[in-house]
């Protein structure tokens, strides 16, 4: 039997961004070993994020599965279901949830994008939106708000996905934070006005940080 310790995600020390291609790479060996088990995988986290348009860096690699990935090597148990190992040198969550939020996860591998260079099928940004509401870490919270922001989303599909899940309390706060982003975005569309030669543009993220931190 593997012996494992137990470790919460928020116990690890930030990632050191990786290049794309490294990140692709170590997808490309998920697949292979999803393929190989039997298991229902797909891309989540800050690489997905990346494959809707988002700026942000990310170091390390999220997978949601419905099962252990057993050709994979024994890694740490995250603390709400799953694994930490490293493959191909990147820190990498295979994660299973078995906590409240298992549903949520379990049905978002129903509805995935693909996109050409990905080995692996992408959350959907509804269903990522509804998982970094429920997640409510800072980088989570602001890439909700990049999802709104840039349009990605289907907002009645979010809407129905976070009050299914996550409870009508959830659905008020998701409401507040697109208040926040469209509230920052007219900000923006004023300044522009104010300064003709000043290009009207979608607020970064840590131009909503102050307000989406509550």
């Amino acid at each position: 039997m593997r012996r494992r310790r137990f470790r919460n995600p928020e116990d690890y020390a930030p990632s050191t961004p990786l290049d794309p291609e490294t990140l692709r790479a170590t997808v490309r060996l998920i697949a292979q070993a999803a393929q190989e088990s039997g298991a229902d995988v797909a891309l989540g986290g800050g690489f997905a994020m990346q494959q809707y348009g988002s700026p942000r860096l990310t170091g390390d690699v999220d997978v949601v599965s419905d099962r252990a990935i057993s050709s994979l090597p024994a890694g740490e148990q995250l603390s709400f279901g799953g694994e930490r190992i490293e493959l191909g040198g990147v820190e990498t969550d295979i994660i299973v949830r078995d906590d409240k939020y298992r549903d949520l996860y379990m049905e978002s591998l129903q509805y995935t994008r693909r996109f050409p260079e990905i080995a692996l099928p992408v959350l959907s940004p509804e269903y990522l939106a509804a998982m970094k509401l429920a997640s409510r870490r800072e980088k989570d919270e602001l890439d909700l708000a990049y999802l709104i922001g840039a349009e990605q989303l289907d907002l009645d599909r979010t809407r129905e996905i976070i009050d299914k899940h996550l409870g009508t309390f959830a659905v008020d706060e998701f409401e507040d934070v697109i208040i926040d982003v469209q509230l920052a975005q007219q900000r923006e569309d004023m300044k522009a006005k104010m300064n003709p030669g000043r290009k009207a543009h979608k607020p970064k993220a840590s131009q909503l940080k102050r307000r989406l931190m509550r």
